[in-house]
């Protein structure tokens, strides 16, 4: 029997419970026993240590980034979350300022994923577009791309931007001694915590949980998106609702 991932085994069980859903509401069946299985924990033992960065973590963080890389965090977060590899693929020509939406296909999931553009953001991106952009919005990151560097190259330079902003410990080639419990510390930190912090001040300012996965697009909640659609307005009017963290104050 081949093994399957626990997300492969949550996305069937999802399409099972939605199924016999569907068939008591027709009264096809007396109960829908799918309803009482639990979900498998998709997480990674080093996913479960990872966290939100606090909006003063944020500020630090972007004080200690270069132009390319603020640009890269700032997208991160106000693009749903938005995975490093797919911040790095990011071409001004997925970007439309005039209707104030991006499209571009996600790396993990390979499908298209219109967003309406956050405020905070869309400001930001109209001062530097300037008259015709054209090309990568952030070169280097998009060269090492073109060339095949794992994505873990630019984790490491995410990671001494953590450094400098006081996050996270230095890394050197030589134990310090403190065990185990010490690297779990930081070893939750990263860029992909900007997903977590996407999630978690949309629903500080009041977005339902529903419309914050559908913005982040977790894999958990695919099957839902089949059964539920947001209209624009709606998804930009809680985008709006994000910190504006462009300001640097």
């Amino acid at each position: 029997m081949t093994k399957k991932s626990p997300g492969t085994v949550n996305t069937a069980l999802a399409v099972i419970q939605t199924a016999l859903e569907d068939a008591f509401n027709d009264h096809l069946v007396d109960t829908n026993e799918a309803a009482r299985v639990k979900k498998l924990d998709e997480r990674t033992n080093k996913e479960q240590h990872r966290r939100p960065f606090t909006q003063e973590e944020l500020f630090k963080i972007l004080g200690c980034c270069d132009p390319e890389w603020k640009g890269m965090v700032l997208a991160g977060l106000y693009i749903g979350g938005s995975r490093l590899g797919d911040v790095a693929d990011l071409k001004w020509e997925y970007i439309d300022l005039a209707t104030r939406e991006i499209r571009f296909q996600t790396e993990k999931t390979d499908r298209p994923k219109p967003l309406p553009i956050a405020g905070p953001l869309y400001r930001y991106w109209k001062e530097i577009a300037g008259e015709s952009p054209r090309g990568p919005l952030f070169p280097r990151a998009f060269s090492l791309r073109q060339r095949d560097v794992p994505t873990s190259a630019l984790s490491n330079q995410f990671y001494k931007v953590l450094t400098k902003a006081g996050l996270v410990e230095k890394r050197d080639n030589h134990g310090k001694g403190k065990g185990r419990s010490a690297k779990r510390t930081s070893a939750g930190l990263g860029f992909h915590c900007l997903r977590y912090t996407a999630t978690s001040l949309l629903k500080a300012s009041g977005v339902s949980d529903a419309l914050a996965r559908e913005i982040v697009g977790h894999e958990s909640a695919a099957v839902s998106r089949i059964y539920t659609k947001f209209d624009r307005e709606v998804v930009l009017d809680a985008l709006d609702k994000l910190p504006d963290l462009t300001t640097g104050e």
